[in-house]
């Protein structure tokens, strides 16, 4: 199962590299997700979506570490965040764009780990800051540590055909349910860590359908009750349990260093 391991992150040419998407799910409009962001590079050929994120404040965003691991400093120069659009091709038209507010203003942990995805959790400034409106918005944190059962959602862009390794046009969304920590201890050996990862399997009811993470979902927000509880980190995409990084973990000791306009 570890050789078949990838980790939510950017598309690039390496196995090891690949993104995380959702299969199955359903469409998911904007308006009930509105702190759903795109993160973007922009090249030649025209724009990329390669994450997914949060929206914690009107200038801060929470996404995975791995999301930048693959990425040089030339590609973060050009890099564009989309808000407000339940359609990546109409992004320019119906939602916000904005851009990381220089170098300096992105954070990833410090100990974060791309070999066992541990601490893989970042935050970056954006600029302008976000108008919220009812498309776009942010959405709350739980208590430090505070540990999250039962169902909640995901959301994100990345692709829904299991061989096909490009994001969808449309959000889509699907229910997860955090599961206890031994399902994925044995999946994952070596890599979960039951205090800084919540593990997911998708039930088989709910307001989004049966659907699962794979390519370019890496970032993406798990939320439940109005709060963030798990950020895309690492999974199987033929295994039904997935990793998250537990947001509670990381609140006083990470995020909220950085973010002080909660």
């Amino acid at each position: 199962m570890i050789t078949n391991l990838i980790i939510f992150g950017l598309l690039v040419s390496s196995a090891l590299a690949n993104n995380r998407r959702i299969v199955g799910g359903s469409s998911a409009d904007i308006k009930y997700y509105p702190y759903q962001v795109s993160l973007q590079t922009l090249n030649p050929g025209g724009v990329t979506h390669i994450c997914g994120g949060a929206i914690l404040s009107p200038e801060w965003v929470l996404t995975s570490a791995n999301c930048f691991a693959f990425l040089p400093t030339s590609k973060l120069e050009h890099f564009r965040v989309v808000a407000g659009s339940t359609s990546l091709a109409d992004a320019a038209f119906s939602g916000q764009t904005v851009r990381m507010a220089g170098l300096e203003s992105l954070h990833i942990h410090p100990t974060y780990s791309l070999k066992n995805a541990h601490n893989d959790i970042a935050v970056f400034k954006v600029s302008p800051p976000f108008k919220f409106n009812k498309l776009v918005y942010s959405i709350g944190l739980p208590e430090n540590n505070e540990n999250a059962t039962g169902k909640a959602i995901v959301s994100g862009w990345g692709s829904d055909n299991s061989e096909i390794s490009l994001p969808v046009d449309r959000l889509r969304c699907a229910v997860q349910e955090v599961v206890g920590v031994d399902e994925c201890s044995i999946e994952y050996r070596g890599m979960f860590n039951d205090e800084g990862h919540i593990c997911t399997q998708p039930p088989t009811d709910g307001k989004c359908p049966y659907g699962t993470l794979c390519f370019q979902d890496g970032g993406s927000p798990l939320t439940q009750k109005n709060k963030i509880i798990g950020i895309g980190s690492i999974g199987d995409c033929r295994s039904k349990y997935k990793v998250y990084t537990k947001v509670s973990h990381y609140v006083d000791s990470f995020i909220k260093k950085y973010v002080t306009d909660l």
